[in-house]
């Protein structure tokens, strides 16, 4: 029996136009009645996670969210951090300079805010759909103490041309993945949302077999290969789909994670 399921936003729990369905809605509240946890499992900073997780009701003591692809676990209600992994300093700024003299478009997640050098076109498309402030900086040596993550953004063509050159480079001391085809992220090495859905699964007694999460990109993977049932959803990516243990006919637009609920979690 399923006891909890780990449900990716971006492209999985959130339809095209970045919202929850009300299907989707519905199910994840027949799931908390039946006494199941949801878990938003996100690429996402907390904070910009945190309207999703008011509009589901998740604002209480037991609801649980995991966020910065596994980098910070917490308690929903009162933002309480159970589990934190970072980047110290100079190693940020290393994996900064890198990505900066390769001429990507780099923002700089740090002591809960988020900051970036430049106005570009790209950044500022990211501010609108994640909807938190952008602290604009001269350069990323003013930063002082952890970095939670970096992140590259612009277009795809552009940035596996900056993947494939920095793999050497960074893959031995970061983690390096896609969370959308617009999207490079440089996270400490060994954190992944796999990690992070493990973590809070032993702090709350639940066993790998009783886990089931869902997702559609590459920094999905090691979550939908841990879990008991990985599920992909129909837009999901090659890679993705390949890690899963099902593949649906459905995409986000579709309320795959209804599907997912009412099919697996609540039966």
């Amino acid at each position: 029996m399923y006891k909890i399921f780990f449900v990716d936003l971006d492209g999985t729990l959130l339809n095209g136009d970045s919202k929850i369905s009300k299907k989707n809605r519905r199910a994840v509240a027949d799931a908390f009645r039946a006494g199941k946890q949801v878990v938003l499992c996100s690429g996402r900073a907390w904070m910009s996670m945190a309207r999703f997780e008011k509009s589901l009701g998740m604002e209480r003591p037991d609801r649980y969210g995991v966020s910065f692809n596994g980098g910070i676990v917490y308690e929903v209600a009162g933002r309480k951090f159970l589990f934190e992994d970072y980047m110290e300093n100079e190693a940020g700024q290393e994996a900064a300079n890198t990505l900066r003299e390769l001429g990507a478009d780099v923002l700089m997640y740090a002591g809960g805010r988020l900051y970036a050098e430049n106005k570009t076109d790209a950044i500022l498309a990211y501010k609108r759909r994640i909807k938190i402030p952008v602290e604009y900086v001269e350069n990323f040596s003013q930063i002082f103490g952890n970095i939670t993550k970096l992140l590259a953004v612009g277009g795809n063509e552009k940035l596996s041309e900056i993947n494939e050159n920095i793999g050497p480079a960074l893959s031995p001391r970061y983690g390096v993945v896609f969370s959308s085809e617009n999207m490079l992220e440089i996270l400490p090495k060994g954190t992944n949302k796999g990690s992070g859905m493990m973590f809070l699964a032993g702090r709350l007694g639940i066993e790998r077999e009783e886990i089931i999460a869902a997702g559609d990109q590459a920094n999905d993977i090691e979550m939908l290969e841990r879990a008991g049932l990985g599920v992909a959803v129909a837009n999901a990516t090659p890679e993705a789909k390949a890690a899963a243990d099902v593949t649906l006919s459905l995409t986000n637009d579709e309320d795959a994670a209804e599907h997912i609920i009412r099919e697996w979690l609540l039966k």
